[in-house]
């Protein structure tokens, strides 16, 4: 029981109290703050010299989170290039792990700026349209 005993005070550590709310939402936020211990014990076997402490590692899921774009959809043509390339969280696309082109049924308006072609090849992580020969430099910091 030591494990056990040892993963639930660590969910309670800095476990988020929801009061006045309907009695499901307690076990959420308790599966949620569940997952996120165990993503940060496996974090920890990862990188064992580096790792982040339990806040430091909540912090920065939680920024990242934040960070993702969770709203409708745009619909239309995009302001600008830079809001496009935006949109991709700069831990997503420069992490160097995953990233491959696929091709598209239709063609996309080009993210870049310096290229105006409308190419069917995209990004599969990034879900970001770009020919073959901006692939590289898209994901280069």
């Amino acid at each position: 029981m030591g494990g056990v005993d040892h993963h639930y005070w660590l969910v309670g550590k800095y476990a988020t109290v929801i009061t006045g709310e309907k009695w499901f939402w307690v076990l959420f936020t308790c599966m949620l703050e569940m997952a996120l211990i165990n993503a940060q014990l496996f974090y920890r076997l990862v990188h064992q010299k580096n790792a982040l402490d339990l806040l430091d590692f909540r912090h920065a899921v939680t920024v990242t989170n934040l960070k993702l774009d969770t709203g409708k959809p745009n619909i239309g043509r995009p302001m600008e290039y830079p809001l496009s390339q935006l949109r991709v969280i700069p831990d997503i696309r420069f992490d160097g792990i995953g990233h491959m082109t696929d091709k598209r049924s239709m063609q996309r308006r080009y993210v870049r700026a310096k290229c105006n072609g409308k190419p069917k090849t995209y990004c599969v992580k990034c879900h970001v349209t770009l020919c073959v020969k901006c692939f590289v430099p898209f994901h280069k910091k």
